[in-house]
């Protein structure tokens, strides 16, 4: 996703799911139910972990399907509300809010689902790196599990 050069210090980011029939099939099924954050809301944590740095701490309170998150970063804060129950369309927003500037994201990704895997797939016949490494896969799980700890707990 192209991006200007805001070096943002606080970020607000939602996950619209908007496609509760999906729910009808395997996601209904989940031991434990299907979760907003590792469903979904993981795509946005990923663009936090990479504007903000690492996730350190968590706080989330969830009602139904939706779960909010405050995140403290290493480099600054963010809201994330995951939402299953959203109406369509699916969608995703953005906002990265810098000292000098802010900039927007309308959720159209610079790489679609095929690329990221061919990125992979490449990666593990021929070497070298995706265009998502492992430790970057790892980080954003580490916070995810973090983020439905905290939501799943009660612990806010």
């Amino acid at each position: 996703m192209p991006r200007p050069a805001c070096r943002p210090y606080r970020i607000d980011a939602a996950y619209n799911w908007g496609r509760m029939e999906k729910l009808a099939g395997w996601r209904g099924q989940v031991p434990g139910g299907y979760s907003p954050i590792l469903g979904g809301g993981i795509h946005l944590v990923d663009l936090i972990i990479r504007d903000l740095g690492p996730i350190l701490a968590a706080r989330s309170i969830a009602r139904g399907l939706t779960v909010v998150s405050a995140l403290e970063c290493a480099r600054g804060v963010a809201s994330l509300v995951s939402d299953l129950e959203s109406p369509p369309p699916h969608r995703h927003g953005y906002h990265a809010w810098g000292r000098h500037e802010d900039w927007a994201w309308d959720g159209h990704a610079a790489y679609g689902d095929e690329t990221l895997l061919a990125s992979f797939v490449d990666s593990v016949i021929y070497g070298g790196d995706a265009l998502v490494t492992r430790v970057q896969t790892i980080g954003v799980m580490q916070a995810c599990f973090l983020i439905e700890d905290s939501w799943r707990s009660g612990r806010t």
